[in-house]
C-alpha cells in the first residue's frame, strides 16, 4: 500500500483531493498537533479553505517528535473517519495542514511569521504548568516578544483544551512568562493580544493499525 502524500494524491480514488491552493502562507499555527486537533481544527481549517478562505495551518509539536514523522512524509496531508451508530463510516482527506515541525525553536518562529494572525493549542492541562523557554507559555512569549521588536501586530491566541476558562489560564501563564522575558512584553501583550476561551465537548480516538488499514 502506497503512503499518501501529494505526490500519491492522483492515485486515491476514495477520497477527494483539496481543491484549494496549499502552497500559499498559514495565517494559523497550532502547537500540539495530536490526534483532537486534527479531527476537530484540521477538519474545520479544511472547511474553509475549501470555500475560499484563508486558513491553511502550520502546525509544531512542542517535545515529542511523533506527529512530524507521521505527517511530514505525507505533506500535511491525512484523513479523519467519522463513525455514527446506523450510517456507513466516512473517510475526507484533509489538506489544511501544509507544514509541521518539533520544537521550541520552531514555534517561536512560527508564532513570529508575519504571516500568523491566530494561534491555537492543544497541550493538554499538564502544558500550561511552567513557564520557561521551552513549555508553551514561553514560546508564545518569545515569538510575540519578537513580534513586538519588529513592529508586528498582535495575534489571536486560543486554547482548545479542555480547561475551565482556557482562555484566561493561557493568558495568565503567557503574561508570567513575559514578565520574565523582557521589560515592557507583559504591557505590549494586553494592548496587542487576545485570549479568548473556548469549550471542548468532543474526544478523537487513537489511531488504530485497523483504521490504516
Amino acid at each position: 500500500m502506497r503512503r499518501l502524500s501529494a505526490g500519491t494524491l492522483g492515485g486515491a480514488r476514495s477520497v477527494e483531493a483539496p481543491a484549494f491552493d496549499r502552497s500559499g502562507p498559514a495565517p494559523i499555527v497550532h502547537l500540539g498537533p495530536g490526534a483532537f486537533a486534527r479531527g476537530h481544527l484540521g477538519v474545520y481549517a479544511d472547511d474553509l479553505c475549501r470555500a475560499g478562505h484563508p486558513a491553511r495551518v502550520r502546525a509544531v509539536a512542542l517535545r515529542h517528535p511523533r506527529a512530524a514523522e507521521l505527517l511530514g512524509p505525507q505533506d500535511g496531508l491525512y484523513t479523519v473517519t467519522v463513525r455514527e451508530p446506523s450510517r456507513l463510516p466516512r473517510t475526507r482527506l484533509v489538506g489544511a495542514v501544509t507544514s509541521i515541525a518539533t520544537g521550541p525553536g520552531a514555534a517561536v518562529l512560527a508564532v513570529a511569521d508575519p504571516a500568523t494572525a491566530v494561534v491555537t493549542l492543544t497541550i493538554t492541562e499538564q502544558g500550561y504548568e511552567g513557564i520557561g523557554p521551552d513549555t508553551a507559555a514561553g514560546v508564545v512569549a518569545a515569538g510575540l516578544d519578537a513580534r513586538r521588536r519588529r513592529g508586528q501586530g498582535g495575534v489571536v491566541v486560543a486554547s482548545l483544551d479542555n480547561l475551565l476558562d482556557n482562555g484566561r489560564v493561557l493568558r495568565a501563564r503567557v503574561l508570567e512568562a513575559a514578565d520574565t522575558a523582557a521589560p515592557g512584553l507583559a504591557d505590549w501583550i494586553e494592548a496587542h493580544v487576545s485570549f479568548p476561551s473556548s469549550v471542548v465537548d468532543r474526544m478523537v480516538p487513537a489511531t488504530t493499525g485497523a483504521d490504516r488499514a
